[in-house]
C-alpha cells in the first residue's frame, strides 16, 4: 500500500560485504561449490558461474525490479533446485486432468478410465523426471507403478495438484520425504544466504533505514524499533518467502519492515513474485482508496474500498477490507468533522484548509503515510470532510 526507500549509506553496504558476503557467503558458497563438483558435475558448471563473488553481491543488493530475472535464471538452469525449493514451477507445468479426482468410480467403465489415465500419468511424471530433473516426480512415478488402482491414481493426482499450488508438503511427510533424496548441495544451498545471520548482526540497521514507523502493507499498524537495555524491532517479512527462493533470503530489496498481522497472520510463505505492489518499487499512497457515505441525520459513516486493480491482490491478502472495518475507523471520521466544524466555526469567511500550521496541528497533514500510522486514511477522511462541509453537505 505505501511505497517507501531504504537509505543505506556506503559506510553500511561496505560492512555488510566484509561482515557478511565475505565473511559469510563466500565461504558458504565455496563449500557449495566443491559439494556439486564432487556429486553432481552435471549442475556444476553453472552453479560455480552462479556463486561467484560479483553475482553474491548481486543478490544481496539486487533491486526488486530484477527480482524475476534472477528467478528465471536460477532455475530454470538449475531446475533440480525448483523441485527442491519451488515445486509449484515445475508441476504447474504438467499437462494432467485434475477433474478426474472428482470422478465417481461407480461402474467398471469409469474405474477402467481412471486406471487407463494412470499410464497416461506415468508418461508425463517420466517427462517432468527428464526434462527438470525432478526428484518428486521420480517418487511418484514409482508410488504410482506399485499399485495402478483407483485410489492411487486419484492419490498421485492430488499429490501433483497440491505440488502446482505450491504445497510441499510432501517434503515434510514421514513416509514420501526419506524416498525423495537430493544431493548434498541442493539441500546446502539455502545455508548460503542466512537470513539469521545477516538479520542478527544487521536488523536494527535495517529496520531504522527504512525510515518506516508504520506497517507498509496496511498502514494500519505501528511498527517499533527500541533500541534500550532490552531491545525490540519490528518483523522483517521476506517479500519473496526464503522457502520458495533461498537465494533472495539475504536480499537486502527482498526485506520489508512489517506489522505482525500483515507478516504472520496474513502473508505467510505466500508467493507473490507476480501480481503484488512491492512497497519498494510502488504504492498507492497518491490513489485514493476509500469512499465515505456519511449520512448526517444519524451522524455515521460507511466506509467502503475502492476498486484499483494494480491494488487487488493485495487487498485480498492483507484483509484490508476487514481491517478498516474497525469500528475505530468511523470514530476517525467522525471526530475530524467534528473538529473540522468547529475550526470552520471559530473562523468564519476563512478558508482553514489553506492555513498549514492550522492543518498541521488539528490533522497532523505534515506527517507521511511512513511514518504515522492510519495516515493515509486520515488525509482522505480529511479531504472527504473538507469537501462536504466546504460545500454544507
Amino acid at each position: 500500500m505505501i511505497k517507501f526507500n531504504y537509505k543505506l549509506n556506503k559506510s553500511f553496504t561496505k560492512k555488510i560485504d566484509h561482515d557478511f558476503i565475505l565473511s559469510s557467503m563466500l565461504i558458504s558458497a565455496e563449500k557449495v561449490k566443491n559439494e556439486c563438483c564432487q556429486q553432481d558435475y552435471k549442475n556444476a558448471n553453472f552453479l560455480i558461474k552462479l556463486l561467484t563473488l560479483a553475482n553474491l553481491r548481486k543478490l544481496v543488493f539486487c533491486k526488486p525490479e530484477f527480482f524475476s530475472h534472477w528467478v528465471g535464471l536460477i532455475y530454470n538452469n538449475l531446475p533440480i533446485l525448483a523441485d527442491r525449493y519451488n515445486q509449484e514451477l515445475i508441476f504447474k507445468n504438467a499437462s494432467v486432468d485434475y477433474d478426474l479426482i472428482n470422478l465417481n468410480a461407480n461402474s467398471a467403465q469409469v474405474k477402467a478410465r481412471i486406471i487407463e489415465y494412470g499410464s497416461y500419468l506415468l508418461v508425463e511424471l517420466s517427462r517432468l523426471y527428464f526434462i527438470y530433473d525432478s526428484k518428486i516426480s521420480h517418487y511418484l512415478y514409482n508410488e504410482l507403478c506399485k499399485e495402478m488402482t483407483v485410489a492411487n491414481v486419484k492419490k498421485t493426482l492430488r499429490q501433483m495438484k497440491l505440488l502446482s499450488e505450491g504445497n510441499s508438503k510432501i517434503l515434510s511427510n514421514k513416509k514420501s520425504a526419506p524416498h525423495i533424496v537430493y544431493p548434498l548441495w541442493v539441500n546446502s544451498f539455502q545455508n548460503i544466504f542466512d537470513y539469521k545471520k545477516l538479520s542478527t548482526k544487521f536488523g536494527y540497521e535495517l529496520v531504522k533505514a527504512s525510515g518506516l514507523r508504520v506497517c507498509p502493507y496496511c498502514n494500519a499498524e505501528t511498527i517499533r524499533t527500541i533500541d534500550g537495555i532490552k531491545k525490540h524491532r519490528p518483523d522483517i517479512d521476506h517479500f519473496l518467502p526464503k522457502s520458495k527462493y533461498p537465494f533472495f533470503a539475504a536480499s537486502i530489496f527482498n526485506f520489508i519492515p512489517a506489522g505482525s498481522a500483515c507478516n504472520r497472520s496474513f502473508k505467510g510463505s505466500v508467493d507473490v513474485l507476480t501480481g503484488y505492489i512491492h512497497p519498494l518499487i510502488t504504492g498507492i499512497d497518491d490513489v485514493k482508496l476509500f469512499d465515505f457515505n456519511y449520512d448526517m441525520i444519524n451522524s455515521c459513516v460507511q466506509i467502503n474500498i475502492n476498486d484499483i486493480d494494480c491494488f487487488d491482490n493485495n487487498r485480498r491478502l492483507f484483509e484490508i477490507d476487514a481491517v478498516y472495518q474497525d469500528p475505530s475507523y468511523e470514530e476517525i471520521y467522525l471526530s475530524t468533522r467534528k473538529q473540522y466544524k468547529i475550526l470552520k466555526d471559530a473562523k468564519p469567511g476563512e478558508n482553514i484548509f489553506n492555513d498549514k500550521d492550522l492543518m498541521d496541528t488539528y490533522f497532523y497533514t505534515n506527517k507521511t503515510n511512513q511514518n504515522r500510522v492510519n495516515m493515509k486514511f486520515e488525509r482522505e477522511v480529511l479531504s472527504d470532510v473538507i469537501e462536504h462541509v466546504e460545500n454544507r453537505r
